[in-house]
């Protein structure tokens, strides 16, 4: 186990430069001093991340060039008519949608000078997909009474969460890795989660790395599946499990690994003692 966390060290290390940030989303909260528009920011950012990096920042950038340089303030004061025609679509979302997500998170920020309570729990049996599928079914709420339908868009509900405690919840777990790790390259600004509490980002870079190296074999994408990812980590790092999350997904994202044995790649690489192919070569 020592040796192991001694290879994932050396990563987190080489990947902890600035250089590396406009690879990931983060890098809108990089914008802003505030710690309320990092906040949003990060909040949206992290929602809207699905897809390929180019187009989650190609539609961000359009975006948060609408919302201006004060993000928390715009978003909380609720007037987007200057906005409402310029808003892009993005895949699943119509820019209807979109504004009703805005109209509801800031619905939300006029009631709530931070997101952070709703993500907390003094109950250490809560675990955070229940707290995360909470606050999904709380938006949803707002946003049906905003639109006075029963039912959400596909577009809007895919975007919000369906409130479902079996899923990983993949978005709103890397939001709160933002939010919560004080070190790079996160924020922490949150301080009533414990960093232990996190839960690993199944986005398909981890899951695919946690079965090369060996941290998880479970086949479908769900809450178990990123509780096993996370524990996997907790016995490595207990106090700061997260901490290798940015560096092993640079490796997909960058396409550095390309999940088979490339000899100038793998023979190079931080990880290759513990990577189930370079061991099998």
């Amino acid at each position: 186990m020592k040796r192991e966390r001694k290879f994932l060290d050396t990563l987190a290390k080489k990947y902890s430069n600035e250089s590396y940030l406009e690879s990931d989303p983060i890098d809108f909260c990089y914008r802003y001093k505030d710690e309320k528009d990092i906040e949003i920011i990060g909040f949206i950012s992290a929602l809207f991340s699905y897809g390929n990096v180019l187009s989650i920042k190609k539609h961000l950038e359009i975006l948060f060039q609408l919302i201006g340089k004060s993000p928390f303030a715009f978003i909380q004061k609720g007037d987007f008519t200057e906005i409402e025609s310029q808003i892009p679509k993005y895949r699943f979302q119509t820019s209807k949608d979109i504004l009703i997500f805005l109209e509801t998170l800031s619905f939300i920020l006029k009631k709530e000078s931070s997101l952070e309570r709703f993500f907390h729990s003094d109950n250490a049996d809560a675990f955070l997909n229940e707290r995360i599928a909470n606050f999904q079914k709380y938006f949803t709420k707002i946003a049906k009474d905003i639109t006075q339908k029963k039912k959400l868009s596909y577009g809007l509900g895919f975007l919000i969460g369906s409130g479902i405690l079996r899923s990983s919840h993949k978005r709103y777990c890397m939001f709160l890795r933002w939010m919560v790790r004080d070190s790079f390259p996160d924020f922490g600004i949150y301080k009533t989660i414990f960093k232990s509490d996190l839960l690993y980002p199944t986005d398909v870079h981890i899951v695919r790395l946690s079965r090369i190296l060996g941290f998880s074999n479970r086949r479908t994408v769900d809450f178990q599946l990123a509780k096993s990812i996370s524990d996997h980590f907790k016995n490595l790092n207990p106090g700061d499990p997260l901490l290798y999350d940015f560096s092993l997904s640079r490796l997909g994202i960058l396409k550095i690994c390309k999940t088979k044995y490339v000899p100038e790649i793998c023979e190079k690489c931080e990880l290759k003692k513990i990577c189930n192919i370079y061991n099998s070569v």
